[in-house]
Order: structure tokens, then C-alpha cells, then sequence
């Protein structure tokens, strides 16, 4: 992955790529995106920018609360308590893409950012 995608949490430096690869197991999920987004104590924590895959009667929130419920399981704690455990998740329909295709992650960290409502 490339060091500007880095998601520094504290001390550790959190690769995306690693993330994305866990959730993308998860049967619900079609594709995801991980990014930073700041966090007053740990200057980044992780958020996962989900496209979901819900069946008849499933809201968005129950299938979030389930695949952060299946994360726990699958992200290990460091030493210095530390997780690349998404803290946050935003469901989304369309990731933004750059002019060649590619997944915009700075636009997608800015809509991150405003639709969790952090300053």
C-alpha cells in the first residue's frame, strides 16, 4: 500500500490494504475502503467505508452491529492495546473514483468525515 494511505493510530501505522482484506470475508460485505479519520486521543482511528449486501427486512445498522460483532474475532489487540478494529463504519452506495478509476480515498476520508460528524 502505498505510506500516504497509512492510518496512524498512536504509535502504530495501520495498512488499509489489511483491513479491507478482513472485511471483505464478511459475507455482507461487496467491497470496503479503510481510512483515517481524526481522533482526538489517538490522532487517527479507523473507519471502514462499507458497501453492504442486505436481504429483505436487514437494516443497515443491525448488519453494521454484525459485522463489528464478526471483526472482534478477527482484528488481535497489541501489546500496547492497540487494534486495527474499524472504530467507525459508514455505509455507502458508490465509492468516489480519481479521473483513472481508482478509489478516491482522500474524498472518501471527506465524506467519512462529514457524514460522521467529525470536525
Amino acid at each position: 500500500g502505498r505510506i500516504d494511505n497509512l492510518i496512524k493510530c498512536a504509535t502504530e501505522s495501520i495498512q488499509p490494504v489489511e483491513v479491507e482484506t478482513v472485511l471483505s470475508k464478511h459475507p455482507k460485505v461487496i467491497s470496503a475502503i479503510a481510512v483515517g479519520v481524526p481522533d482526538q486521543r489517538l490522532y487517527e482511528t479507523v473507519c471502514a467505508c462499507v458497501k453492504l449486501r442486505l436481504d429483505k427486512g436487514e437494516t443497515e445498522e443491525s448488519v453494521v452491529a454484525e459485522i463489528d460483532a464478526w471483526c472482534a474475532d478477527k482484528f488481535i489487540v497489541s501489546t500496547n492495546g492497540l487494534s486495527s478494529q474499524p472504530v467507525h463504519y459508514v455505509v455507502m452506495d458508490q465509492f468516489p473514483t480519481t479521473r483513472t478509476g481508482k478509489t478516491d480515498r482522500k474524498t472518501l476520508r471527506k465524506m467519512a468525515i462529514e457524514k460522521l460528524g467529525i470536525a
